[in-house]
């Protein structure tokens, strides 16, 4: 009598297991990784607007005055705006483009913690927020994912509109995997 040998059952669910295990953990891997290089991009175009912003301070003494706040990157990037109240602002781009040929885009990355749909990054002006109970004006605010922290040292932290130099966190406010990080810019009246 012939006898045939196979697998069980069980046999078949713990391989099954193990390979629903290895998929997840490439699936996370993968995220993670799609993660860093995303926000390494946008942190990236923060430092270039925020070396581009001192250049035109040098030669103009000032920054290009928006009212409140504008979205960095060209008009037609931001066809709904970057977040309530942030638009993109033509004049603020051709003072730009005098100070840099090609402004950084944003990738398109929605983030909705704070309600609505927030692109990456935004100059603003508001002249009744401090940093370290010292009135200041001038601000870069950007967004990155996947719960990390900021990477650009200088980030602020504190409360929103009542920032600090102190640095223990690695961001401004953080709601579920997404990190608001704010940038402090000088002053031209004090440089």
């Amino acid at each position: 009598m012939k006898q045939y040998r196979g697998f069980t059952i069980v046999e078949l669910l713990i391989v099954i297991v193990v390979i629903g295990i290895l998929a997840a953990i490439t699936i996370v891997a993968y995220n993670g990784m799609q993660w860093r290089a995303k926000n390494s991009s946008i942190e990236q175009s923060v430092l270039t607007y925020k070396k581009a912003l001192d250049a035109y301070v040098v030669t103009n003494g000032q920054y290009p005055t928006p009212t409140t706040s504008v979205c960095l990157g060209e008009v037609a990037a931001y066809p709904d705006g970057c977040y309530a109240g942030g638009n993109a602002n033509a004049t603020f781009v051709s003072e730009m483009k005098k100070v840099i040929s090609t402004l950084p885009s944003p990738d398109g990355a929605c983030f909705t913690a704070w309600g609505g749909c927030r692109k990456n990054f935004a100059f603003y002006r508001n002249t009744t927020w401090t940093v370290d109970g010292v009135l200041h004006q001038y601000y870069l605010i950007y967004y990155i994912g996947g719960g990390a922290s900021c990477g650009i040292p200088t980030t602020l932290e504190g409360t929103y509109g009542t920032f600090a130099t102190t640095s223990t966190r690695g961001y401004m406010e953080r709601r579920g995997s997404e990190s608001m990080c704010v940038l402090a810019l000088p002053d031209p009246a004090s440089s």
